[in-house]
């Protein structure tokens, strides 16, 4: 596999990460504000903990992959995208609670 393709791989694999982090934190905004369950209801803990994996999830698999696939010298992608992630994490929790 050419170092083009690795690094287009990389790229899309922390687009879709960098997705389904976005999607388990809007998921986990709603299920902690009790959207969709009776209003005496408490968050649903294996709902809580298979969001939080999922945003984990994303997070890892991307920078997983560039650290075995991509030189040292690229490996600048992984952490951007794990940057990234964190951030709009943080900026949604934030704007939301």
């Amino acid at each position: 596999m050419a170092v083009v393709s690795r690094g287009a791989l990389v790229a899309v694999l922390t687009g879709g990460g960098l997705l389904v982090v976005v999607g388990c934190a809007l998921a986990l905004v709603f299920e902690v504000q009790g959207f969709g369950v009776p209003r005496d209801a408490e968050p649903r803990t294996w709902h809580v903990l298979g969001y939080a994996t999922g945003a984990l999830a994303g997070v890892l698999v991307p920078t997983v992959t560039a650290c075995v696939l991509l030189p040292r010298g690229r490996r600048w992608v992984a952490g951007a995208g794990a940057v990234l992630a964190a951030a709009v994490v943080v900026a949604l929790l934030g704007v939301t609670t």
